[in-house]
């Protein structure tokens, strides 16, 4: 990890990417690694506690943290921020990538999808489990009232998110393979 990489580069320049979690969330189920905004949560949760105490050591002027949001926003203003931060000329050509590989340039319709997209449930459940923590990021609250699940609801979580990975995984490869791993998995 990044404790890791400081230890071998003390003197390392830091880029600390941030994303609105609840938007975190909604991209973990698209990806297959969570099948709920609640469990979805879980990446985001675990990669900042590791960031913060990772940071807590570092001195400010060693990182520069940049946010999703305003990268999609502004990608030229935002690459020249962070390539003077590293010490490096800022080069049109940059956003020319999707010219000769097969990565499309950033959708900026991709940022804040959870206003658009996220039951207020949904909203009310990521809030609560963040807690403090979104606003300590950067991000304002969405007004509806944070929420925690109950026993009945965290079980109803818990299933649907084993549901959605699983539908996820058949969709993607097909049955036999989730259930030999999920076989080999268990012995």
């Amino acid at each position: 990890g990044l404790d890791r990489a400081l230890e071998i580069f003390p003197e390392a320049q830091v880029v600390h990417l941030l994303r609105d979690p609840r938007d975190v969330a909604r991209s973990c189920i698209g990806m297959g690694w969570a099948g709920t905004v609640w469990h979805g949560l879980d990446n985001w949760l675990h990669t900042e506690t590791l960031w913060d105490t990772a940071a807590a050591d570092l001195p400010q002027a060693q990182v520069l943290t940049l946010r999703y949001e305003e990268l999609i926003a502004a990608p030229e203003q935002e690459l020249t921020r962070t390539c003077a931060f590293l010490g490096l000329s800022y080069d049109d050509a940059m956003l020319t990538y999707d010219r000769s590989s097969t990565y499309d340039r950033p959708d900026p319709s991709l940022v804040y999808q959870w206003q658009r997209k996220m039951s207020v449930r949904d909203i009310q459940l990521a809030e609560g489990r963040l807690g403090a923590r979104l606003e300590q990021a950067g991000y304002a609250a969405s007004g509806h009232e944070p929420a925690r699940p109950g026993a009945w609801e965290s079980a109803v979580l818990y299933w649907r998110n084993k549901q959605g990975r699983w539908q996820h995984a058949i969709a993607r490869y097909g049955l036999i393979d989730p259930l030999l791993l999920a076989i080999a998995n268990r012995t």
